[in-house]
């Protein structure tokens, strides 16, 4: 699981936000929860392809946060 802390482009309110790559049976699954301070929170499943899920596994830290 990997935490980022950023601010939302449109109301520049601070967030942070969870990730963790799961796998089940068809493949990969992205799992994002994202919380504003504010305490408003979204979630969000993704289906990912092998190749983007290496590409989440080998992100530098500094780069962190799905584009995806």
């Amino acid at each position: 699981m990997r935490e980022v802390a950023d601010i939302d482009a449109e109301t520049l309110a601070l967030y942070e936000q969870q990730e963790a790559l799961l796998r089940d049976g068809s493949g990969f699954l992205l799992y994002l929860l994202r919380r504003t301070l504010i305490g408003s929170t979204e979630e969000r499943l993704i289906r990912v392809a092998a190749r983007e899920a290496l590409v989440w596994l080998n992100e530098r830290p500094e780069c962190t946060g799905s584009v995806i």
